[in-house]
C-alpha cells in the first residue's frame, strides 16, 4: 500500500502523472561523466536518471501489468524531460543520444527479483 498516494487507490490504474503534474513526482540523476570524463565521448554528458516505479502488481494480468508499464515509462520520461526543460536547458530533448530504460519487468526477469522489486 505504500504506493497508494503515489499511484491512485485501486490497483495502480491511476496512474496518469502528466495530469497529475510532471512536478509531482522525484528522481534521482547521476552524472558521472562530472567525476569520470571516459564515461562518454568528448563533449558529452552520461546521465543516469532512476525514477521510482511500483512493483508488479500480481493481480493483473500480464497484457495489463505491460500495458501499464509502457504508460508508466512514457509519462514519466516525458516528465523528467520537461523537468530539464524547466531548469533552464530548453533543447535538452535534442541532445539525446542514447537511452536505456530498466522497468520492474525487466528487473524481475533479469535478476529473478520478486515483482521486479529492488527492495524486497
Amino acid at each position: 500500500k505504500s504506493w497508494k498516494g503515489i499511484f491512485g487507490e485501486k490497483d495502480y490504474q491511476v496512474t496518469d502523472l502528466l495530469k497529475r503534474g510532471y512536478k509531482d513526482f522525484n528522481f534521482y540523476v547521476h552524472t558521472p561523466t562530472r567525476t569520470d570524463p571516459s564515461c562518454s565521448p568528448e563533449g558529452h554528458d552520461s546521465i543516469m536518471i532512476l525514477v521510482p516505479a511500483p512493483p508488479i502488481d500480481e493481480s493483473m494480468s500480464k497484457e495489463q501489468w505491460e500495458s501499464f508499464e509502457e504508460t508508466l515509462v512514457e509519462q514519466a520520461r516525458e516528465g523528467v524531460i520537461r523537468r530539464f526543460e524547466d531548469a533552464g536547458m530548453s533543447d535538452f530533448r535534442e541532445h539525446i543520444v542514447k537511452e536505456s530504460v530498466r522497468t520492474p519487468s525487466e528487473w524481475s526477469s533479469m535478476y529473478n527479483l520478486k515483482r521486479g522489486s529492488v527492495f524486497g
